[in-house]
């Protein structure tokens, strides 16, 4: 058997040696040295380039070039050469949604980069369980279910993971679900475990504006080069991500839950038994009340009777709604007792319901 290899065109810009699949173009070549000008001066930089020009190749090549270069660099120079300066850690690079992601992974499949760098693509539950029963649910019953398994050490996949002791290496989502259910190990937190020590990690948008997510996944920007692709599209993920949709059939639905939940601790089957196991462990040491979920019922049905109360209108929407700032939700809520200073005892007492 005979295994052929071929040296990809080596192209030097500002002192960076670049591997590029092909001969680029002039084209290319000022996309990148505009990259590199940017990153070597830690500046923001706003780059197009006509469709079909390979925007994608040259951001990817020229930036885990440059990331190369300088790990080489400090890996060569004194301790304390950098002169106090925080070395860059990886590139995010965020697309608007997981298939645009699954694209740009195929173009670094492309490149000699592919072989060498470290990789990691996040992704939710939904996309990447692999648990024949966990895998069926959806939303916040999954992540109850995956918690919950977890906790009592349930899930062969997670507990597998540990053994899976190689890197997956440069794949997409449909690949990573696809090694996972051939080894059994879980690729949800193959991604998480592996993304603090990625050389590239690829998540969508929301992943990086919304502050939550970025707290859960722990996903720091800081000393990162953060890449946002086809960045036109990000102001829609903006808006979507600073908005909701709040209608009365979910705040009645609510109401019915809470209800529920203070049947079940009413029940003295339940009260015999403690806490179930899918109970949460930040709540095991807390006493329920009753009358905390009645207060909540009380609330959450004051709130369903203000948006009942709003004049709606179908002209513009095409349906029964109406649009409102932030500002005035909130002094919708005020009346209420529900403000900026006490919202975070509302989600407290919410979270104790779901964790029943």
């Amino acid at each position: 058997f005979f295994r052929l290899f071929y040296t990809m065109p080596v192209i030097r810009i500002r002192d960076v040696d670049i591997e590029f699949p092909k001969p680029p173009y002039p084209c290319q070549v000022a996309y990148m040295e505009k990259v590199l000008f940017a990153l070597d001066n830690g500046q923001n930089a706003l780059l197009e380039s006509p469709t079909g020009t390979g925007k994608t190749l040259c951001l990817l090549c020229a930036t885990l070039a440059w990331l190369s270069h300088k790990k080489s660099g400090e890996e060569k120079g004194p301790p304390g050469a950098a002169g106090g300066i925080q070395p860059i850690r990886q590139i995010v690079y965020a697309s608007r949604t997981h298939s645009q992601l699954t694209q740009v992974i195929g173009e670094l499949k492309s490149t000699v980069y592919a072989h060498s760098v470290k990789m990691a693509v996040l992704g939710s539950r939904e996309q990447l369980c692999v648990h024949p029963r966990v895998s069926k649910a959806k939303g916040a019953v999954q992540n109850a279910l995956c918690r919950s398994m977890l906790k009592s050490h349930s899930c062969v996949f997670n507990s597998k993971l540990k053994e899976y002791g190689s890197r997956p290496g440069c794949c997409d989502i449909e690949d990573l679900v696809h090694l996972a259910k051939e080894h059994t190990f879980c690729p949800f937190f193959l991604g998480r475990e592996g993304q603090a020590e990625a050389d590239i990690v690829f998540v969508p948008y929301n992943y990086i504006i919304d502050r939550d997510i970025r707290s859960s996944l722990q996903l720091n920007l800081q000393h990162s080069i953060v890449i946002i692709d086809e960045a036109h599209n990000i102001a829609g993920s903006l808006v979507s991500a600073s908005s909701f949709d709040l209608t009365s059939t979910q705040l009645a639905s609510c109401a019915v839950e809470v209800q529920h939940t203070i049947d079940t601790l009413s029940d003295p089957a339940y009260n015999a038994e403690g806490k179930d196991d899918d109970y949460s462990e930040e709540s095991d040491d807390r006493e329920v009340s009753i009358q905390e979920f009645a207060v909540l019922k009380e609330l959450i049905l004051k709130i369903e009777s203000a948006v009942q109360g709003q004049e709606l209108s179908t002209a513009e929407w095409g349906k029964p709604m109406v649009v409102r700032s932030g500002d005035w939700i909130a002094r919708l809520l005020e009346p209420l007792g529900l403000t900026a200073s006490t919202y975070h005892v509302f989600l407290d007492c919410v979270q104790k319901a779901v964790n029943i």
